[in-house]
C-alpha cells in the first residue's frame, strides 16, 4: 500500500544537501530528472544561478561530504529499484512471447523481487503497533 506522505526526490534532496549540490548529484547520476538537458557542467551552472563560482573539479570535493554521500546513495537506490522494475517487465514481455528461459527467470525473479515489497508492507503494519 502506497503512503500518501511520500516525498519527491527533490524534497528529500533539500533535506540532505544544499540545492546546488543536490542538482549537481542528480546531473551526474540521473540527468533526465532535471527539467532541461545540460551537456556540460558550465551549462548546468548557467542554468542554476544559485551555483557558487566553482569549477567542476572543485565540485568533486562535495562528493566526499556525508550529506552528499547520503543523497547519492538514496538516489542510486531509487534508480536501482527502477532498473529492477524494468527488468521485471522485460522478463514478463519475453515470457509472453514464448521465451521459456525468460518465463523461468520471471518466476524466479518475481519471488525475490515481490517478496521484499511484502516485507516492507509488513514492516509498515508492525510500525503502527506499540509493543511493551
Amino acid at each position: 500500500m502506497a503512503s500518501t506522505k511520500q516525498k519527491s526526490v527533490l524534497q528529500i534532496m533539500k533535506e540532505m544537501v544544499t540545492e546546488y549540490k543536490g542538482i549537481y548529484i542528480i546531473w551526474k547520476h540521473a540527468p533526465y530528472l532535471l527539467p532541461k538537458e545540460y551537456k556540460t557542467f558550465d551549462e548546468l551552472k548557467e542554468g542554476y544561478k544559485m551555483f557558487p563560482n566553482v569549477s567542476e573539479n572543485e565540485t568533486k570535493r562535495w562528493l566526499i561530504e556525508e550529506g552528499c554521500q547520503e543523497f547519492t546513495k538514496y538516489l542510486l537506490s531509487r534508480l536501482h529499484q527502477q532498473k529492477m522494475m524494468d527488468l521485471y517487465n522485460k522478463y514478463y514481455e519475453l515470457a509472453l512471447n514464448g521465451d521459456v528461459q525468460s518465463f523461468k527467470a520471471f518466476i524466479d525473479f518475481s519471488k525475490d523481487f515481490l517478496k521484499a515489497d511484502e516485507m516492507n508492507e509488513l514492516d509498515e503494519i508492525l510500525d503502527n503497533f506499540e509493543i511493551e
